[in-house]
C-alpha cells in the first residue's frame, strides 16, 4: 500500500473541496477515503491541521 504524509495545506484544501473530486488534494483524500493509500501524520502536523481547522 502506498503511504503518504501529505501537507497541511494539502489536508485543508482537500476537506474544504471535499465533493470537488477534480482537486488534487480531494483526490488524495478519496484515495484515502477507499483505501487506497494510507495517510501518515506526525504529532505536530495534526496539531498544525487542527490549529488551521480551528
Amino acid at each position: 500500500m502506498i503511504r503518504v504524509v501529505a501537507d497541511t495545506n494539502v489536508l485543508a484544501s482537500g476537506l474544504a473541496a471535499y465533493h470537488a473530486e477534480a482537486s488534487p488534494a480531494a483526490l488524495i483524500l478519496n484515495a484515502w477515503r477507499y483505501g487506497s493509500l494510507e495517510l501518515v501524520a506526525s504529532a505536530p502536523l495534526t496539531a498544525e491541521l487542527r490549529r488551521t481547522l480551528a
